[in-house]
């Protein structure tokens, strides 16, 4: 599946020496994330650790997140999407196994961060319509998560 995602520079300097890159840093790294967001990832790291064939590697400290749709476009590089303290991040667009991602509603993770209370399930079901998430699946932003990522899965990249 095609995936995008932005990550820090020294993730592409893993790949480029390892050939493969785990995600050591948490998602949560803003003080406001630390009570909602960490739980979240906590029970999102469940998740995909039920949910996806490959088990967790060890090396694998924290998932990795991208896009595999952004509303019902094509993601491409956005200067916004590099949006921390003048770091130098790198845009890569990746083609991972699909047996190695999950998938969820990114509108409603993005709920469960600030402390929605409603079901959690309810982000893997991509055809679902409601207040919270409205929109149909072909204009939904989509987030995939991922435990690795692996230099062969590149299909381009950029540093921004």
């Amino acid at each position: 599946m095609r995936i995008w995602t932005v990550q820090r520079k020294e993730v592409w300097e893993d790949l480029k020496r390892n050939g493969i890159a785990f995600c050591a840093v948490s998602p949560c790294t803003d003080e406001a994330d630390q009570d909602n967001g960490k739980r979240a990832w906590e029970w999102m790291e469940e998740q995909m650790e039920q949910r996806i064939v490959m088990p967790r590697p060890a090396d694998a400290k924290h998932p990795f997140c991208g896009w595999s749709q952004y509303r019902n476009h094509k993601v491409t590089y956005r200067p916004d999407m590099t949006h921390y303290n003048g770091r130098k991040y790198v845009f890569f667009e990746l083609d991972i196994p699909d047996d190695e991602l999950l998938l969820s509603d990114f509108l409603l993770w993005n709920a469960i961060q600030n402390g929605a209370d409603f079901a959690w399930e309810r982000i893997f079901d991509l055809h679902r319509q409601d207040r919270i998430s409205p929109r149909h699946i072909r204009n939904k932003t989509i987030q995939a998560t991922f435990w690795y990522i692996r230099e062969s899965w590149i299909r381009s990249w950029r540093i921004c």
